[in-house]
């Protein structure tokens, strides 16, 4: 994955956009210490950080991760994509970093009275630390996964492994899994968790997955109840190349009609290998300066 260059202090990176959402965005910053950094041919491996560099007496910039280019004509010519709309198998690389709907960012009347009670207490907790120099720790500060409603999340890749009865989408960052079930309906006998609960069927060459079971949240991610149900269309673009995702959220006590999300877009990237993902072996580190 190629890199850019910031020549602020990462806790800065919110300038373009608003404070409240700038640091949780921050958050992934400390997501990216344990994950890939780049990889592509004759460059240096994923996980490797070029060494800071410095201007004129500015600190030492930073480095932040920008998207990996599409395959270029010879890694398609060598590595063909395949052009079955219903096989998804392969490595996919998003396009740009899918935030999800920023809860701060969205007109607030589009949420229930519950839902802007929960918004205006975050908006304190976040003014609260912003007096205290602090940063909010978010659930990816806690080493906790986000949900698997993702392809390719925060420019990292992820890998479709797919069965008769069964398909598995697997997240690098977060080591997010989105387990699509194609031969058999919703549970009912078992907890909310992360990833929820996801049943598939293919309408045409769109591959439409319904998740109920989730674990209310709140974050980079979106907001959303333990009532939420979201309908995902995947569909592959392109002659294979690309791989297109739109999600739609169900949620009563949080929308006051279904919330349309923005429309992500993958590269089927041949060449590019998953990694491990660690993110429990700097743990105190990640958690210094901030709140709970």
């Amino acid at each position: 994955m190629l890199m850019r260059k910031l020549t602020e202090p990462v806790l800065d990176a919110s300038r373009d956009i608003p404070r409240t959402s700038g640091v949780v965005l921050m958050m992934l910053g400390i997501t990216f210490v344990g994950a890939a950094v780049a990889q592509s041919a004759g460059s240096s491996p994923r996980g490797t950080v070029p060494p800071p560099e410095s201007d004129s007496g500015s600190t030492a910039e930073k480095h932040l991760l920008v998207p990996l280019p599409p395959p270029s004509a010879e890694d398609l010519e060598a590595n063909p994509p395949v052009t079955d709309p219903r096989n998804m198998e392969g490595t996919w690389m998003g396009k740009v970093v899918p935030f999800g709907p920023n809860p701060f960012a969205l007109p607030q009347t589009i949420y229930t009275e519950k839902a802007r009670q929960i918004i205006s207490q975050q908006k304190q907790i976040q003014h609260d630390a912003d007096a205290k120099g602090q940063v909010v720790l978010s659930d990816s500060g806690r080493c906790r996964p986000g949900n698997g409603i993702a392809i390719g999340a925060d420019l990292f890749p992820a890998e479709i492994i797919q069965g008769k009865d069964k398909i598995v989408i697997l997240n690098e960052e977060l080591r997010g899994r989105w387990v699509i079930h194609m031969n058999r309906g919703h549970r009912n006998d078992i907890e909310d968790t992360y990833f929820g609960d996801s049943v598939g069927h293919w309408e045409g060459d769109t591959l439409v997955v319904d998740t109920t079971g989730l674990r209310a949240t709140f974050g980079i991610a979106g907001m959303y109840s333990d009532k939420a149900r979201i309908v995902s269309r995947l569909r592959k673009i392109d002659g294979g190349q690309k791989l297109e995702l739109t999600t739609t959220t169900y949620d009563p006590e949080t929308y006051m009609q279904p919330f349309e999300g923005d429309k992500s877009t993958s590269y089927w990237h041949p060449g590019v290998q998953m990694l491990e993902f660690q993110c429990e072996e700097n743990m105190e580190g990640a958690r210094e300066g901030m709140t709970n």
